[in-house]
């Protein structure tokens, strides 16, 4: 199954718009930062985790955004569009703090590797 086929039954079958891009098709990017952090007041990152939530760049906005450049590259411009995204992943020891306890039982996760 070719990519676009892929991603083109996801969009049918499940809500593109609330599913990280990363997920099913990947960012576009030429470069990639991480930011690591450690959440030391649970409650007032709970309290702010859904301003950072509607930051996260959707897989419905990966797929715009693929339409987006080969548009672009058709028109024969030249032209690099400025694409930028955001991720958002945690560790198992920050799911602990946020949940309680880890809802993966798998011992690469929470070991860390």
């Amino acid at each position: 199954m070719s990519v676009q086929s892929f991603t083109h039954a996801a969009a049918t079958l499940l809500n593109i718009s609330n599913i990280q891009g990363d997920i099913l098709v990947g960012l576009q990017k030429d470069a990639e930062k991480f930011l690591f952090f450690t959440i030391t007041d649970v409650p007032a990152f709970k309290a702010r985790l859904p301003m950072l939530a509607a930051l996260v760049t959707s897989t419905k906005s990966v797929m715009d955004r693929e339409q987006d450049i080969k548009a672009e590259k058709a028109s024969g411009s030249g032209t690099r569009l400025d694409l930028r995204g955001l991720n958002l992943g945690f560790t198992a020891p920050g799911l602990d703090k946020l949940l309680g306890s880890v809802p993966i039982n798998r011992v690469h996760f929470i070991g860390g590797v």
